[in-house]
């Protein structure tokens, strides 16, 4: 059987195994799925009992969190860009993001591509974050 990720939230997945319940074995696929989520986004390695975030996360007080710096911080509805004048990135006057006031980033429009677009590009910045692990993996 070809193992399929569900969109069911944690709170979904566990009346599946709720006393008295016999999880399907599309449940555990389902649990393996969030396990496996979970194990990369804290970066856990087989039998690693330690917390090892990506890059751009960290970890305080147990809790997953982003980092912020100079250019990013948490505001009360979110992440926030703190732009600097001159530093590249600006907003423009429809309040689109924009690179050098020239290439215009903007979230309605990626909203807009086709799912299957916006998934290859998903995988291209994951694909990319997996790359730069293992480059300073392999210079320690």
């Amino acid at each position: 059987m070809a193992k399929e990720i569900t969109d069911e939230t944690v709170s979904q997945l566990s009346t599946h195994f709720a006393p008295g319940k016999i999880p399907t074995e599309a449940a555990f696929y389902s649990l393996i799925d969030w396990a496996t989520l979970w194990r990369q986004l804290f970066g856990w390695q087989d039998g690693d009992q330690a917390y090892h975030p990506g890059i751009g996360l960290q970890v305080i007080d147990n809790r997953l969190a982003v980092k912020t710096g100079d250019g990013i911080a948490l505001e009360p509805k979110g992440l926030a860009l703190r732009l600097q004048p001159n530093g590249g990135l600006m907003l423009d006057k429809s309040g689109a993001l924009s690179v050098d006031g020239t290439v215009a980033v903007s979230a309605q429009a990626f909203k807009l591509l086709p799912e299957e677009t916006r998934e290859q590009i998903a995988k291209l910045l994951l694909n990319a974050e997996t790359e730069g692990r293992k480059q300073r993996t392999e210079n320690r």
